[in-house]
């Protein structure tokens, strides 16, 4: 690539977008970068917003390179917010967009010398005397409008040489396309002032010049100058050639008088040209690498809350890509976020908004009711069940749901006579509760309740749960704790819809059973959907009936219940016979 003109005809470019993960935690593979290959010599300058140019890169040599614009960072799968307490969550978090920018392509000639001076002062003859270049040439000015390069060979040796396009009185402002050419002068290393013998006033041609050069940039006024006077073979110039001679040499210039049409003094000159840029590079000092720049932008908050309407609006980085999987619930979305929220801190910036429980509150494309989790009302678990025996996986079911969902505590409710079985086939209820109370002995947040052991008659989860918020009062919610069997068999208990109308519903896995799906549960519960959370764990393969089969043959059922529950049933002989 030797020049920009491509640039011109197509000006948007657009990086391969990234693509989405799979299954089996793969990754998504990332975006091809875009490349976009620049001859060297190409400026890269972004236009802001505001206007503001900034320079990135000055891609001087070959292989230099610069990164224009950042593609968009990977979004997180569902997987990333995997936890022990969280073993099936349903949020994840979008990809975020790349940069867009305004880029600005500068080409600046690279030549180790440059000709310059008045248009049609023979530039380009000399050009093509000195080099292979065949540029165009013509008798009217401004026959050359972009630079030309050539290659001038002396010997075993050579240097590049740029004509640069004439440069008229006014250049440094932009006059006669003065800054398009004067850009290209920057990078030579010394320069070759051509001035006609035939001007009017050769002297006056060179300090006017010599102007434009100062003014663009006092760098270039100063950079080393090789004059040389032109058209000496013309016979009107010879008439004033040592008018010119005293001229020069009154003002301390040393030059060179020459023909660039007839080859008469070309040699010399480029002779000299090949003798000061050897000075030059001896003399030339390694400059040290430009310092970096740093352009602080204002800090912004990390999290930043407004109220807009009758919503909170919560601008966090990052935050604000995560969005909830499809068939998610309401409430399922809303304890799945808060471990999110609270290791954010944005909980706490939420409270200095104003926000109470039961606001609205929106994050990028989510919305959801907020509580402050410990400060709002409390939440209580109940977990129900005969605990024929009471065995590990009752345990560990209630201590997973009482820290994913921030539970204050769990109430372990040993039923009375369940409706299902006969009493000829239950363990007396006072024995099933001294078991109870044995295995939640030291464990902080599990506690024992006797309200359906000293309810009469049957025992009704309705009942049991509207007793419960009767006695703990309107300030908590209730989780009720139940196996994905039980949730599936709901529309069959009794007044499952008033059930459902005063507690969340916790659905943690059965072996042999699958998750069972909210729609096919909506058509005789409506409003099931906004009142269950699906666990994922614990996955806990315990069989209250296996353990009393292998406690019936004598074999050992240590590995199955807590330890102090093991002794008891061994010392009472508890399913020792077959109506056990």
């Amino acid at each position: 690539v030797d020049n920009l003109r491509y640039y011109h005809q197509k000006s948007i470019y657009r990086g391969e977008k990234g693509h989405g993960g799979t299954g089996k935690k793969k990754y998504g593979r990332d975006g091809e970068d875009l490349v976009l290959a620049v001859p060297p010599g190409t400026v890269v300058t972004s236009i802001e917003e505001d206007g503001l140019e900034v320079l990135l890169a000055d891609l001087e040599n070959p292989g230099d390179k610069v990164i224009a614009a950042n593609g968009g960072k990977g979004g997180w799968g569902n997987v990333h917010y995997k936890s022990s307490t969280n073993q099936a969550p349903h949020i994840a978090q979008k990809g975020e967009a790349g940069e867009e920018r305004y880029i600005r392509l500068e080409m600046k000639l690279i030549a180790d010398v440059g000709i310059i001076g008045y248009p049609n002062a023979g530039k380009s003859t000399l050009l093509a005397a000195a080099s292979a270049a065949k540029p165009k040439i013509a008798g009217y000015p401004f026959t050359t409008i972009e630079p030309i390069l050539g290659v001038v060979e002396i010997g075993l040796e050579s240097f590049v040489i740029a004509e640069i396009p004439g440069l008229i009185e006014g250049a440094h402002l932009g006059k006669g396309l003065g800054h398009d050419f004067l850009r290209h002068a920057m990078r030579t290393k010394i320069l070759v002032h051509l001035i006609s013998g035939a001007s009017g006033s050769p002297t006056e041609d060179m300090l006017k010049v010599n102007n434009e050069l100062s003014l663009f940039d006092p760098s270039l006024g100063k950079r080393h100058q090789i004059v040389a006077i032109n058209k000496i073979d013309l016979p009107e110039v010879q008439e004033v050639l040592d008018v010119i001679k005293s001229e020069f040499a009154e003002s301390g210039i040393k030059a060179h008088y020459i023909s660039a049409e007839t080859g008469q003094g070309v040699s010399a000159l480029m002779a000299e040209v090949l003798k000061v840029l050897k000075e030059e590079a001896a003399a030339e000092v390694s400059p040290e690498p430009p310092g970096k720049v740093f352009r602080p932008q204002p800090r912004e908050a990390r999290i930043n809350v407004v109220r807009e309407g009758d919503e909170f609006v919560i601008y966090s980085p990052g935050l604000d890509r995560i969005i909830g999987g499809s068939g998610v619930t309401t409430e399922e979305l809303r304890w799945q976020l808060n471990f999110q929220l609270d290791k954010l801190g944005v909980n706490t910036a939420l409270e200095k908004a104003g926000a109470k429980g039961g606001d609205k509150v929106r994050c990028g494309d989510l919305s959801w009711e907020w509580s402050l989790p410990d400060r709002e009302r409390k939440k209580i678990g109940v977990l129900g069940g005969t605990f024929d025996p009471v065995h590990l996986g009752h345990i560990m079911m209630a201590e997973e749901a009482r820290e994913s969902l921030g539970l204050s505590e769990v109430l372990m409710v040993p039923a009375g006579q369940p409706m299902s079985k006969p009493n000829d086939m239950v363990t007396p209820a006072r024995q099933r509760l001294e078991m109870l109370q044995l295995a939640v002995a030291g464990k902080p947040g599990l506690k024992v309740s006797t309200i359906e052991i000293e309810r009469k008659g049957p025992s009704y989860t309705a009942d049991t749960i509207a007793e419960i918020r009767s006695a703990y009062g309107g300030g908590y919610e209730i989780y009720f704790i139940l196996g994905w069997d039980s949730l599936a068999q709901l529309p069959d208990w009794y007044e499952p819809s008033r059930l459902i109308s005063m507690c969340y519903l916790v659905a943690v896995p059965r072996p042999g059973w699958k998750r069972p799906t909210l729609k096919s549960l909506e058509g005789v519960l409506p409003a099931i959907k906004n009142r269950v959370i699906f666990m994922d764990g614990p996955r806990v393969d315990i069989s209250a009936t296996e353990i009393r089969k292998l406690a019936a043959r004598g074999e050992s059922i240590d590995h199955l219940v807590p330890e102090p529950v093991a002794e008891y049933i061994k010392k009472n002989k508890l399913y020792q016979t077959a109506g056990d």
